[in-house]
């Protein structure tokens, strides 16, 4: 089988496979679903870009998990970005963090488990780490890890305080966890010293935290183009991640 894009819409029970192994399926969103397959990959990797979410019908994003997807893809994993429910729909954390948003994850999860049968992991950017540990304190025997990249941490804003990571997990999380954050990170839910409080305190059957230092920050706190993105040094951050799966 060729390596393949595919775009795949996901739905809650019926599965209709057409040519070349791309999926039309009645939906749980109106929105394409964005994979990178390959025959030779070693895992399932779904991707939770952060902000309002992915929107579009075409996967395009400027966030970590979206410009960086084809290095994993040629790391050899299956890679997956995961979309809102609609173009309309903005995900934000209460959503994130809601049985409705986990269910669909759940959906996708089992439907990759018989598909490939492959190992998944999560990987979870700034908002995005809303949507996978709370599906991960939910269902952990589904997956076999979760990674937070640019997590969000306790903070004091008015949106996000109470959806961050601390909160959702408590003192113990049921999966291996991989944290990476950036040391510089201004962006106000992702404080780097909360980042390194939370991974000291927080149990897990494994863990660990990389900090990354360098880059630029050409943009805003909280975007792609800062420190919270990694500008500059994305393949740091893209290793590190590569590393710990391939451990």
């Amino acid at each position: 089988m060729k390596n393949l894009i595919a775009f795949v819409y996901l739905f809650w029970a019926l599965i209709i496979p057409l040519q070349a192994q791309t999926l039309i399926v009645n939906t749980v969103s109106k929105l394409p679903f964005l994979s990178l397959e390959k025959d030779d990959a070693k895992a399932n990797l779904i991707g939770f870009v952060g902000g309002k979410g992915l929107r579009n019908d075409e996967g395009r994003t400027k966030n970590f998990l979206g410009s960086q997807k084809e290095k994993f893809f040629k790391a050899h994993f299956n890679y997956y970005l995961f979309p809102n429910p609609n173009s309309g729909k903005k995900a934000g954390y209460r959503y994130r963090a809601s049985e409705k948003n986990v269910d669909r994850i759940k959906s996708l999860v089992e439907f990759l488990k018989n598909r490939n049968s492959l190992p998944t992991y999560l990987l979870g950017f700034s908002r995005g780490s809303v949507d996978v540990s709370s599906y991960a304190m939910r269902y952990p025997e589904t997956i076999k890890g979760v990674v937070v990249i640019s997590g969000v941490y306790s903070n004091s804003s008015r949106k996000g305080s109470d959806y961050s990571i601390d909160l959702i997990v408590g003192d113990e999380i049921p999966t291996p966890l991989l944290i990476v954050h950036h040391k510089g990170d201004d962006c106000m839910v992702s404080d780097p010293e909360e980042a390194a409080s939370f991974f000291e305190t927080v149990k897990a059957p494994k863990k660990k935290i990389v900090m990354i230092s360098g880059g630029g920050q050409t943009g805003r706190e909280c975007g792609p183009f800062h420190h919270h993105g990694y500008e500059g040094v994305e393949e740091k951050a893209v290793t590190a991640i590569i590393t710990w799966l391939r451990e």
